[in-house]
């Protein structure tokens, strides 16, 4: 029952075992692990507040750590969503045997005689839950430690529950295909409303947590590591594509690999993968840089598919969104420390910099609705 490991091209992760897996929701859910559970715990406003600034609240909230290990939900909060460890003393005493029996079957966990921490972040979302890599963790003096890596997996995130929102009014019914699947979360939540759902992600990590994420829910899928960019993806008839682009402001460190995509360019991508007059659309999340003196997020993007001939056309700009920059702040020379296309909140002055030196009007996050 040892953990399997992975190996990418620049790290060895362990990846955990679905089989094991599938126990832990009902686990978890019986000792109170969930989203409204941990909301109410760090002090978030909603479970969208949550993942939009998980790791604000996990640093505001270190002197919650000892009351935290006082009960189930509350040292699985520690361990899954603040990423920080806890006295195996407390891990064995508070959490029932049988969650301790899945959680190692799993190999979502390790520890020590003194210490036991999770190798995975956990999100509980609505009734389901996800694993995914940590982004952050402590260490065991209580410092942060940040993950990096083009290959790492992201917890979902407010774009994640933007999509989300956006893909639930679609039309229910034909198939489903989550494109970038990242850790699963739009497929596996919206897999019931499908007649099925095909997972695509060019990582293989990505593939293989979505994969995991299924079997934990309870959802049948298939997953593929597929680059979409090549078009060799065949669209069933009637579906409906999914994709939460990984699009970012490479605002430092132009060298580094980075799994981000230009957003004109992921927009082409999965328009490029509608067949025509089948009753194919898809629905994404862009991030849009609006050039000085250019037109709005919302006309830009629809200069994007000029060329090419689509049935319908929706673009909804979301300025409510934490990843909004407005104009007012880049002239100042500003840029919320909150922001999540900051890589660290210190960089804010970096990217009001970068906005302002490439002549950046505002940066506007839309969700986009195409069918051809």
């Amino acid at each position: 029952m040892d953990p399997v490991d992975e190996v990418t091209a620049d790290r060895t992760f362990t990846v955990p075992k679905g089989r094991a897996a599938r126990l832990l929701p009902a686990l978890f859910r019986a000792v109170g692990f969930t989203a409204e559970q941990v909301v109410a715990t760090l002090g978030a406003t909603d479970p969208v507040d949550l993942v939009s600034n998980t790791g604000t609240y996990a640093l505001f909230t270190d002197h919650l750590s000892d009351q935290l290990c006082r009960t189930p939900a509350g040292l699985l909060t520690q361990l899954f969503v603040r990423n920080a460890p806890v006295p195996a003393d407390d891990y064995r005493t508070v959490l029932p045997e049988e969650l301790r029996r899945a959680l190692y079957c799993s190999g979502i966990v390790t520890g020590t005689t003194d210490l036991v921490r999770g190798r995975f972040s956990v999100t509980p979302v609505a009734s389901r839950y996800f694993l995914s890599d940590q982004l952050f963790a402590f260490d065991d003096a209580g410092d942060v430690e940040l993950t990096d890596g083009v290959d790492v997996v992201l917890p979902p995130h407010a774009s994640s529950m933007a999509l989300l929102r956006y893909a639930a009014e679609a039309e229910p019914g034909g198939p489903l295909i989550d494109v970038g699947s990242g850790c699963g979360v739009l497929g596996v939540s919206l897999a019931a409303r499908h007649r099925s759902l095909t997972a695509l992600d060019v990582n293989p990590r990505a593939a293989h947590l979505s994969r995991v994420n299924a079997e934990l829910n309870g959802v049948a899928a298939r997953v593929l590591v597929e680059d979409v960019t090549t078009g060799g993806f065949a669209v069933p008839d009637g579906s409906l594509l999914l994709f939460n682009t990984p699009t970012t402001i490479r605002y430092a460190d132009e060298g580094r690999p980075s799994a981000a995509m230009p957003p004109r360019r992921a927009l082409e991508s999965v328009v490029g993968l509608l067949p025509a007059g089948r009753g194919c659309h898809a629905r994404l999340f862009l991030v849009v840089e609006v050039p000085r003196g250019g037109r709005s997020a919302s006309d830009l993007v629809a200069s994007w598919l000029t060329d090419v001939p689509v049935d319908r056309l929706d673009v909804r700009e979301i300025r409510d969104s934490a990843a909004f920059v407005p104009a007012a702040m880049i002239s100042q020379g500003r840029v919320d420390p909150q922001c999540p296309l900051l890589r660290h909140g210190g960089d804010a002055p970096l990217l009001a910099r970068h906005l302002r030196d490439r002549e950046i009007h505002e940066v506007v996050p839309v969700t986009v609705s195409v069918s051809r």
